[in-house]
């Protein structure tokens, strides 16, 4: 049996199309549903088309009805852990999920293992702007 692709949409509070890229399923568990990509998977950004493409393995975990998304980046990235403060994940159906992103970041460095809250001016700026909840 293949592996099932997801498409991965995030949008912004606004509506407008943000990050969008393919990952793989990989299995669903009581953390929620997880999902692989492998090294060469193409990131596109809004209408730009493609922006990059992976030099590493990632495996991103979109938990039920949580406020945020896990993404987990293999060497030689240089951030270890990504999350993203986000609407609770949507399913319109198995092969795509949409999340909402509200900008905050948590970011661990893979070196020392230090974290860092990114993407602050964004997010005071975003939610005046469009009323986060």
């Amino acid at each position: 049996m293949g592996a099932a692709e997801v498409r991965v949409v995030v949008r912004k509070f606004d509506g407008s199309l943000h990050w969008h890229h393919s990952m793989v399923w990989l299995g669903e568990d009581e953390f929620g549903v997880w999902l692989g990509a492998p090294i060469g998977t193409i990131y596109s950004k809004g209408g730009e088309g493609e922006v990059y493409a992976t030099e590493e393995r990632r495996v991103m975990l979109f938990p039920r009805g949580a406020w945020w998304t896990a993404l987990f980046q293999a060497a030689p990235a240089q951030l270890d852990v990504y999350c993203d403060v986000t609407t609770p994940s949507y399913w319109p159906h198995k092969g795509e999920v949409t999340t909402v992103d509200l900008d905050l970041d948590v970011c661990r460095i893979r070196q020392d293992g230090s974290v860092f809250l990114d993407d602050e001016d964004e997010f005071d700026s975003h939610q005046r702007q469009y009323g986060y909840p």
